[in-house]
């Protein structure tokens, strides 16, 4: 959506690297309602930061053992959904 930016649009892990958590920034003009992952092998839980214009998206996948790719859906309230990706090992994770 026009007012919706994302600081970065793929976050990625290597190969037996830590899981740890990656944070992902979302500006808009609106309220972040959630955000789900395509793949269970990700959580993902949503922070306000400045309640309808900053949030903060933490992506930490269970285990980097094991190649995974997942679509992370943002919930924005009323501008609509954006995407972005989180992968561990493969072509994302160089």
């Amino acid at each position: 959506p026009p007012g919706t930016v994302l600081d970065q649009t793929i976050v990625v892990w290597a190969l037996g690297e830590a899981p740890t958590t990656r944070t992902v920034a979302v500006h808009c003009h609106g309220v972040v309602t959630g955000a789900l992952s395509a793949d269970p092998g990700f959580s993902v839980a949503v922070r306000p930061v400045e309640a309808g214009a900053r949030y903060l998206i933490d992506i930490t996948p269970r285990s980097t053992a094991t190649r995974l790719l997942a679509t992370i859906r943002v919930q924005v309230q009323p501008e609509g959904d954006v995407s972005l990706f989180a992968a561990v090992g493969g072509a994302l994770a160089r």
